[in-house]
């Protein structure tokens, strides 16, 4: 919820701030979106990681998903 919920505040402030925004403004609202979408990607990627930590059954099925796919590349 933490790297989700600036994109959110985000989103629904942004329309409010650009449109009297100089040009200035502007790319600073683009630079804050970049940013704020990085902390969105970086919560996918720490999720992943910690199923992958903490969840017996999701690395299990993670290894066979990966063990199949190796054995459809060998012909």
């Amino acid at each position: 919820m933490l790297c989700n919920a600036p994109i959110g505040i985000f989103q629904v402030s942004r329309q409010r701030f650009s449109q009297n925004a100089t040009q200035q403004e502007k790319a600073e609202l683009t630079l804050w979106l970049a940013i704020i979408n990085m902390f969105m990607y970086f919560n996918y990627t720490f999720n992943f990681l910690f199923y992958c930590l903490s969840g017996t059954k999701f690395r299990e099925d993670l290894k066979q998903m990966f063990s199949q796919c190796k054995k459809q590349k060998r012909f």
